[in-house]
C-alpha cells in the first residue's frame, strides 16, 4: 500500500465538520477569555475602589481623633493661661513660670494638630479627586 488515502465524499464532509467544530470551539474559547478578562478588570477596580474607601474612613478617623485633640488641646491651653493669669495677679513666681512652661507645651502641641488637620484634609481632599477622575 502506497499511504494515500482516496478523498472521498464522506472524509471531505468530516473534515469540513471537524474544522467547522474547530472554529466554533475557538469563538467560545475567546468569549470566554474575554469575559475572564472583564470579570479581572471589573474585581481590580472594585479591589481598588475598596482600598480608597477603607483610606477615606481611615483619613476620616483620622481627622475626627485631630479634631478632638485640638480640642482638648485648646482647653488645656486656655486652663493653663488661666492658671497664668491667677500666678501673675497672686505674684507667685514659682506658679507663673510653671504656667508659662504649660502655655508654650500648649501651644507647640496645637501647632502640631493643626499642621496634622492640614495635611489630613489635603489628603482628604486629593483621594476624592482621584476618585472623582476615574
Amino acid at each position: 500500500m502506497s499511504g494515500i488515502v482516496p478523498a472521498t465524499a464522506a472524509l471531505l464532509s468530516n473534515v469540513q465538520e471537524a474544522y467547522s467544530c474547530y472554529i466554533k470551539d475557538n469563538e467560545e474559547q475567546q468569549k470566554l477569555i474575554k469575559n475572564i478578562d472583564v470579570v479581572n478588570v471589573t474585581r481590580a477596580f472594585d479591589t481598588k475602589h475598596e482600598r480608597l474607601e477603607e483610606n477615606e474612613i481611615e483619613l476620616l478617623n483620622e481627622q475626627k481623633n485631630l479634631k478632638q485633640e485640638l480640642l482638648n488641646a485648646t482647653k488645656m491651653l486656655e486652663e493653663r493661661s488661666t492658671r497664668l493669669a491667677t500666678a501673675l495677679n497672686n505674684k507667685a513666681s514659682d506658679d507663673v513660670g510653671t504656667a508659662e512652661a504649660l502655655v508654650t507645651a500648649a501651644n507647640a502641641k496645637l501647632a502640631v494638630l493643626k499642621t496634622q488637620l492640614i495635611q489630613n484634609n489635603e489628603n482628604l481632599n486629593r483621594m476624592r479627586k482621584n476618585r472623582e477622575n476615574e
